[in-house]
């Protein structure tokens, strides 16, 4: 287990895509790579789905308080769980297969997940209400055993390491397409030659009868300072060193 990826689970911690690269190309990030290489995983390149976004058939979410007594699905990772109980949800463990029948027998009352994830479930179809606060990224790793990367020979090794790199790039800018101004767009049809771009998120849910909460910076602090527990909590099992260093990358 690599505690200090749960770096990147830390409540309204990262903020931006901008601040994740900056970590990701940082000082925390080369320490969370050899946390996975002294685990035996040689680390190829970053991936993602994006920052995870929280939707419900209830109401609207705009305070910590909107999300008391919601039963809500929930990664089984110890630090989501911590979050929504945090908030006085009731989160709830369960495979996505299971979640998709929840809704529809209103067994759980919402979820979280990247946009992506919420695109290709038609979420729209169970749930009315969205609250775009990217309070944790969905990061992903690509990476080999360690004893099989030492059994291939170097030119293999070269062009595996090239070939993770690339479709990480082309993963994260799909990931992001539309979330990061047109940044990622940009790369797709410059560098990817991708001519058919990829829909815009939130306007196909908008578009679909979806009630879209965008988050004031003050509400926005809200969330975080009740999540303060959750930092005293997990910092020290991720490492105080990580998090001191996650917080220098993001000053650069």
């Amino acid at each position: 287990v690599v505690r200090s990826f749960n770096l990147f689970n830390l409540p309204f911690f990262l903020g931006s895509y901008e601040n994740v690269d900056k970590i990701q190309a940082g000082k925390a990030g080369a320490a969370i790579v050899k946390e996975f290489e002294r685990g035996g995983i040689k680390f190829l390149a970053w991936g993602e789905n994006g920052f995870r976004q929280v939707t419900n058939s209830k109401r609207e979410i705009k305070t910590p308080q909107d999300l008391a007594g919601l039963k809500l699905r929930v990664v089984g990772s110890p630090i989501f769980v911590d979050i929504f109980k945090q908030f006085g949800a009731d989160p709830v463990n369960m495979n996505w297969a299971d979640a998709v029948t929840g809704f529809q027998q209103k067994v759980v009352d919402g979820q979280e997940n990247p946009k992506s994830v919420l695109t290709v479930v038609k979420i729209w179809e169970y749930h009315k209400y969205m609250t775009n606060w990217n309070y944790v990224l969905d990061p992903l790793v690509f990476g080999v055993n360690m004893k099989v990367w030492n059994s291939f020979p170097k030119d293999i090794q070269k062009a595996i390491e090239e070939a993770a790199v690339e479709a990480a790039g082309y993963q994260k800018a799909l990931a992001r397409a539309h979330l990061d101004g047109t940044k990622s767009l940009d790369i797709l049809k410059t560098k990817y030659k991708v001519t058919e771009m990829p829909i815009e998120p939130f306007k196909l849910a908008v578009d679909n009868g979806m009630v879209i909460t965008n988050l004031t910076p003050a509400q926005m602090q809200a969330f975080k300072d009740a999540t303060k527990p959750i930092y005293d909590k997990w910092i020290p099992q991720i490492g105080k060193n990580i998090y001191d260093l996650a917080v220098q990358d993001m000053k650069k």
